[in-house]
């Protein structure tokens, strides 16, 4: 049965992504929340809830299957966007067996008109023997490869438990479906703060799952871990933790949860504590008072959710999430376990951001800053060096981030004062930055020649780089990097083939060399260490020149997405 969902990136920060994934005729914007709507017990209406901004719910198909319920789940629910519905394996985890099939799950899924159809999928507990585990996950497997031809849309829950090899495992087996992948069995590690293994979980999937689909984070619904986990790749949430705070009387903000009996002033000012104040909510009668603070919840919920988007827009993602994590011992813990991932991290990273780089502890461990650092040890051309965050090449002092990094004034002023007295040269500081960027083979095939300059008038810097009297080079002042003119790409056809070039079929040359851009679905091949955010060629299958442009996806997301722009042509 042919698939109606596709996921398209429309902007992204690093493994952060800002997505449309569309379901049918519906579509809605990553990341997204959805809450968990237990059709029993509704403490906040669907329609109230897409006022607050909810796009899609979740409810549970085996508590629909068990109440006799078989009307379309729109209806049951008054909800008019999509829906997804959960199969009852969380069940599973919290009471044992349940009473339903694979098959027989799917089958009410689709008769009660689910968007989205989840699998039974087997629960592996974090405690669970690696014999236990891999027979689940294969289990698991089997039931997502018996699914897949019989329904639109399906999610296949990745499980695997706390063993990366099984989390590898079921990953890879699911790479050519076409389906929404959500990380499975985490709960207990959220419910008991075990973050550096949930991250090692996220991650695990993330780096093996088809970069081209959504990934979601079955369970995840506190505010303070979305933008943890959008950093990391996550694309939809999920969670009833909203009412079950509520139940208990606590309050969530996005760096954590208060019970009500801790809260004195009115520090809230979201619609609900805004009308009613503290001290009228405590002297409420349970169940409204209840009702409100599951709606605070969820409202706090949204407004975290837009946080996050409006932080990838801006390339802000890393700071949002170190705020997180420092708001929470056990977070900021798991968050320093990124250490371990800095080849997947460093991987996906863009050249350079819009935003500064605020330095805190934790940012000298961002893929950005351990990229950089590494890459500039091989751009010490003229032996000087410049303090910046960290000590860098002198020709590299305005490049990203070495350039934009947010230090003291006198440190930067005492590091300027250093640097005045030792000027790398002009060709040094070029060859530096060309290495920085594309590496010293391409450095080698760009600037082998007669080198000469055109500064600015303004600041004279230099601005154009022209190699045998042609252009070759323009120095950006925004990062400090090269935009890459055709007599400079031409130059890198030097290089063997596919190195610094992104190769498109035959439906894709006459577009690319008019100046549109390049979608995924016409490239054949790239680099694979293209840079997000760098210069590339643009080829066809002759390995003739056809443009110059900057790639907005690495080369597993090129061939893997369907639906995009990967190249944007200048």
């Amino acid at each position: 049965m042919d698939k109606k969902h596709m996921f398209e990136i429309r902007d992204r920060d690093g493994l952060a992504r800002l997505g449309v994934l569309r379901i049918g005729n519906r579509q809605v914007d990553t990341p997204l929340l959805m809450p968990v709507i237990n059709p029993n017990i509704s403490m906040i209406k669907a329609s109230d809830m897409k006022e607050m901004g909810c796009e899609m719910v979740i409810t549970n198909a085996y508590i629909l299957k068990k109440s006799g319920i078989e009307k379309d789940v729109h209806e049951v629910l008054g909800f008019d966007g999509p829906v997804m519905t959960d199969s009852g394996t969380f069940q599973s985890h919290i009471y044992g067996d349940i009473e339903f099939s694979n098959e027989e799950m799917l089958s009410f899924q689709q008769k009660i008109r689910s968007d989205v159809n989840t699998i039974v999928d087997e629960f592996v507990e974090p405690d669970d023997s690696y014999e236990v585990a891999e027979r689940k996950t294969m289990e698991t497997i089997s039931r997502a490869k018996s699914a897949y031809n019989n329904c639109k849309t399906l999610a296949l829950p990745v499980q695997g438990g706390l063993y990366s090899d099984l989390r590898k495992r079921c990953a890879k087996a699911y790479y050519n479906y076409e389906a929404l992948f959500p990380i499975g069995g985490v709960v207990p590690l959220m419910e008991s703060q075990r973050y550096e293994e949930l991250i090692d979980v996220v991650l695990t999937c993330k780096h093996y799952l088809n970069p081209s689909m959504p990934v979601h984070l079955f369970g995840c619904g506190h505010p303070m871990l979305f933008a943890i986990a959008s950093l990391f790749g996550c694309d939809l949430f999920d969670s009833a933790a909203y009412s079950k705070f509520a139940a208990e009387d606590r309050f969530m903000f996005e760096n954590g949860t208060m019970p009500l009996s801790a809260i004195s002033e009115d520090i809230c000012s979201c619609p609900v504590c805004s009308k009613h104040g503290i001290e009228e909510i405590k002297g409420m009668e349970k169940t409204e008072r209840v009702k409100l603070i599951a709606e605070h919840n969820l409202r706090t919920s949204f407004q975290e959710i837009r946080r996050v988007r409006n932080a990838i827009k801006n390339g802000r993602i890393w700071e949002l999430a170190e705020i997180r994590a420092r708001g929470n011992p056990a977070l900021l813990y798991g968050f320093n376990a990124i250490k371990k991932y800095k080849k997947l991290l460093e991987h996906y990273e863009p050249l350079s951001r819009k935003s500064s780089l605020g330095t805190g502890a934790e940012s000298f461990y961002r893929p950005m800053v351990t990229r950089a650092v590494k890459k500039s040890k091989d751009c010490y051309i003229s032996g000087f060096y410049h303090q910046s965050f960290v000590p860098c090449p002198a020709e590299l002092r305005y490049t990203y981030p070495f350039g934009q990094a947010i230090m003291p004034y006198t440190k930067r002023a005492k590091a300027m004062e250093n640097l005045r007295k030792r000027e790398p040269g002009d060709e040094e500081t070029i060859r530096a930055i060309a290495r920085m960027q594309f590496g010293a083979d391409a450095e080698r095939a760009l600037l082998n020649g007669e080198l000469t300059f055109v500064r600015s008038r303004k600041n004279n810097r230099i601005r154009n780089v022209m190699c045998d009297g042609e252009h070759i080079l323009s120095l950006r002042a925004e990062d400090g990097y090269f935009t890459l003119k055709l007599g400079g790409g031409r130059k890198l056809l030097d290089l063997p083939y596919p190195r610094m070039r992104v190769v498109v079929n035959r439906d894709s040359e006459e577009p690319a060399r008019e100046g549109k851009n390049v979608f995924a679905k016409f490239v054949v091949d790239a680099d694979d260490k293209t840079i997000i955010g760098n210069e590339v060629v643009v080829v066809n299958e002759n390995d003739e020149l056809l443009a110059i442009g900057r790639a907005l996806m690495v080369r597993e997301e090129m061939l893997a997405f369907k639906r995009g722009i990967a190249i944007k042509i200048r």
